[in-house]
């Protein structure tokens, strides 16, 4: 029997200026998500509210949330923005869920391996079993 350890999150909200366009918001979240460390799971950047909302893996209690914060913010300074932390939350468990839902267009078995393995390359969330049936 394997048992997995559950995954923490914790995220950040950063105001970031400096930012005009649709690139500099592509390139915030382009720096942001090649952090080693954290590894971020998911940023959402916003131009009109100079904001990003950054979830990553919490790095607790290796390392502590300011580090981790600080490395966020070294990456969006590094690529030519101030980014001042508005908002921190610490870890929080992620649910395991499970979800049903209808794929159209699959043929054959090979269809269905196809969606399996799409299905399993999600890290996040992260996918821990994926059964796909082509009767149903």
């Amino acid at each position: 029997l394997a048992m997995a350890a559950q995954v923490r999150k914790a995220a950040v909200k950063f105001e970031i200026v400096g930012m005009t366009c649709g690139s500099c918001v592509a390139t915030v979240e382009k720096a942001v998500k090649a952090v080693e460390w954290p590894q971020v799971v998911d940023a959402r950047v916003n131009l009109l509210a100079e904001s990003a909302q950054i979830d990553f893996v919490d790095p607790t209690p290796t390392r502590s949330l300011d580090e981790a914060v600080s490395s966020l913010q070294e990456a969006i300074e590094d690529v030519g923005f101030d980014a001042t932390p508005k908002e921190v939350h610490g870890s929080r468990p992620v649910a395991k869920t499970s979800a049903s839902f209808e794929v159209i267009g699959m043929t054959c078995g090979s269809c269905v391996s196809t969606v399996e393995k799409a299905l399993k390359g999600i890290t996040w969330p992260q996918v821990l079993d994926a059964r796909v049936n082509l009767l149903a």
